[in-house]
């Protein structure tokens, strides 16, 4: 009977953690389609760039698996057209992936770092699956990635 109790006690306590838990909201969304839409949970004032992307399809919020994993508050993208782009057959998005940050020279000097790359996310596995530095500048054709008149990523 005992062990019935404590379980019992145990499954509530995790019950009331998991409904007191604070979920973070959106500072910018973008829609791809009718159940899915792109977020962006910060906001960079000094950087003027966005960080924690999500995926929110039908209400259900999922990290990007491959997207700054490690570095989450150092990975930043745009929201500008040239920073995001939305193929055709929404399926997969181009997204600048810039990690940006200080780094720390000396206790008194510190230098502005970037690095700039671009990304293809497959909307449906909330995955990235391309990364790039130099095909970045490019354009969607159904689900191929185009850049420079060659295909880059073909989403078949």
């Amino acid at each position: 009977m005992k062990h019935l109790i404590y379980i019992t006690l145990l499954m509530f306590n995790i019950s009331c953690v998991k409904t007191t838990a604070k979920t973070e909201q959106p500072v910018y969304r973008l829609k791809i389609s009718e159940q899915e839409e792109l977020i962006f949970l910060n906001y960079n004032k000094e950087f003027k760039l966005y960080s924690k992307p999500r995926l929110n399809k039908n209400g259900v919020i999922s990290k990007i698996e491959g997207y700054g994993d490690e570095y989450e508050d150092t990975t930043y993208t745009g929201i500008y057209s040239i920073d995001i782009k939305i193929s055709e057959n929404k399926h997969y998005v181009k997204m600048d992936a810039i990690s940006k940050g200080y780094v720390e020279l000396s206790d008194k000097d510190s230098m502005l770092h970037e690095n700039y790359q671009c990304v293809i996310i497959d909307i449906k596995k909330s995955k990235v699956v391309w990364s790039g530095v130099q095909m970045c500048d490019g354009e969607w054709k159904d689900n191929q990635w185009i850049s420079n008149g060659q295909v880059e990523f073909d989403g078949k």
